[in-house]
């Protein structure tokens, strides 16, 4: 919603009433949503690195992949202040199961999530 405001005036026991209080014509933004402001996909073990993973890049088996991002309220870098946001990270295993990693600490909007990857080789890959 655009454009909410509020407006206060009070009146005190000695009679005073103070200049009113107001958000001013520009109002301000409430019930905004939002969505992924960055991430970074970063392999730190083993001979290739990457800070930030390409698509389709190949993971040696039993790596960890650290997921670091941000959530943001639309249209802005802005986030709150204490862990408002759940992110979860799937992963599949090779009975089809799916194992959760997630991180509901995250002040600021920002989250850091590892996912250790399976200690076998997988010829075809992971999706």
């Amino acid at each position: 919603q655009n454009n909410v405001g509020f407006r206060v005036s009070c009146t005190d026991s000695e009679g005073y009433t103070p200049m009113m209080m107001s958000t001013g014509p520009a109002g301000i933004v409430v019930n905004q949503s939002y969505g992924l402001g960055w991430l970074k996909v970063r392999d730190n073990d083993g001979e290739v690195l990457y800070d930030d993973a390409p698509d389709d890049a190949w993971i040696a088996a039993s790596e960890t992949l650290h997921f670091q991002g941000a959530i943001w309220y639309a249209y802005s870098e802005d986030a709150p202040l204490d862990s408002t946001f759940d992110v979860k990270v799937m992963k599949q295993t090779t009975e089809g199961k799916f194992l959760m990693a997630k991180d509901s600490s995250n002040p600021y909007g920002e989250f850091f999530i590892s996912v250790q990857m399976d200690d076998f080789a997988r010829p075809e890959g992971v999706q």
